[in-house]
């Protein structure tokens, strides 16, 4: 509908309304000083300008737009341009449209002007998810070829995460971690003063490591149904201005802390268990929930889930050793309280944008934490 609108040059823009209603000013409401027409608000306006100039340096099947009919040609030549191209192509176009014009009404109807580069965020998650259903391998066959959720490796617990959002006073996330025989080991729920989804799902992470850390979990596979999350980690030297840099910087240094650790991709329909613990986190007031056995919520997804586990684990056949290993990762079933050691607790205030944020470090000295460990490894071994 939206795209429909758009290609009639039908929508209620202010230079539009003022004519039909004196109190409607004809300006922009994110750049204040130049009438806000169709094409102004989709392209020539400073944050949508800047948007485009993020998706043809990070996108791509951007590069087959030919830039200077991009920026020059008028309304409808400009629609019937970027319609023409491949259907690659429009998918950018259209889900880039839809964001423009979601940060647009929050700036009229809610007096929040949202920052270019998570405008961009918002829309790379957008784009990933629709490029996913919708690349052209026929109905159906990508369910099919998506790899379903597994049991972690041997010795390895694996974490999946999600994030939710509606808007910054409305976002959590939350998290399980699972064993390689697919029990529930320990779950999480929190809410997040979080200003985009990418925020979210990054808090998630870093909440998931910070409880593995905690727990002593030396092994870690890390599951996230947000590409995006992925590309930051693996790229972080790009990020070092990006707005969410210092939690970012949070999840690299708890990563170094494992002997093993991984973080993939796994498509939203497998991801259904992590999804709930975070739809759960976003209707709670505040707070931050522990859940030591499945919550009733989870019920048939946690079971779905585990049914599937066990019968991989019957296909796969049961070795002596492969049960040996896994005795070993049943007594991980109930979770053992954190260890305490002496350290120093340091709390700093950072800044996100407009918005504070309290991360709490704890620092363990050096010789305690190898103490522990040897500790912890002697009576492993007997």
């Amino acid at each position: 509908m939206l795209l429909w609108n758009c290609v009639h040059e039908i929508l209620p823009v202010a230079d539009t309304l003022s004519k039909y209603m004196e109190s409607i000013s004809r300006y922009c409401s994110r750049c204040s000083y130049i009438p806000e027409t169709h094409l102004h608000l989709f392209r020539d306006c400073g944050d949508s300008s800047i948007l485009w100039n993020f998706i043809f340096q990070r996108i791509t099947v951007a590069k087959e737009v030919f830039l200077n009919s991009f920026f020059n040609l008028n309304w409808q030549q400009w629609m019937a341009y970027n319609l023409s191209l491949s259907r690659s192509w429009r998918m950018v176009f259209i889900v880039a449209v839809w964001h423009i014009w979601k940060a647009r009404n929050r700036a009229v109807f809610e007096l929040k002007m949202i920052k270019p580069f998570s405008v961009y965020n918002a829309f790379y998650v957008d784009y990933r998810e629709n490029i996913l259903m919708m690349q052209g391998k026929g109905a159906g066959n990508w369910l099919q070829k998506a790899p379903a959720w597994k049991p972690p490796a041997p010795s390895f617990l694996k974490l999946n995460i999600d994030g939710s959002w509606k808007e910054k006073d409305e976002a959590g996330g939350g998290g399980v971690f699972r064993s390689e025989t697919g029990n529930w080991y320990i779950g999480f729920a929190s809410k997040y003063n979080a200003i985009t989804p990418l925020a979210a799902e990054l808090y998630a992470l870093r909440e998931g490591l910070q409880m593995a850390v905690e727990y002593g979990v030396q092994k870690l596979e890390v599951e996230t149904d947000a590409e995006l999350l992925i590309k930051l980690l693996t790229s972080m030297e790009d990020y070092y201005h990006h707005e969410l840099a210092p939690v970012i910087k949070d999840v690299a240094c708890l990563m170094t802390r494992f002997s093993s650790f991984s973080i993939t991709h796994l498509p939203r329909l497998f991801n259904k268990l992590a999804h709930c613990m975070g739809q759960y986190a976003i209707s709670m007031a505040l707070g931050h929930k522990v859940f030591l056995d499945p919550p009733p919520f989870t019920d048939v997804v946690y079971q779905t889930q585990l049914k599937q586990a066990k019968d991989s684990l019957k296909q796969m056949g049961e070795s002596s050793s492969a049960s040996q290993r896994r005795e070993q990762v049943i007594n991980l079933e109930i979770p053992p309280p954190p260890e305490e050691h002496p350290s120093i607790t340091v709390t700093t205030e950072i800044m996100f944008g407009t918005i504070p944020t309290k991360v709490t470090t704890h620092l363990v000295s050096a010789k305690t934490a190898s103490d522990a460990k040897k500790g912890q490894f002697s009576s492993d071994k007997e």
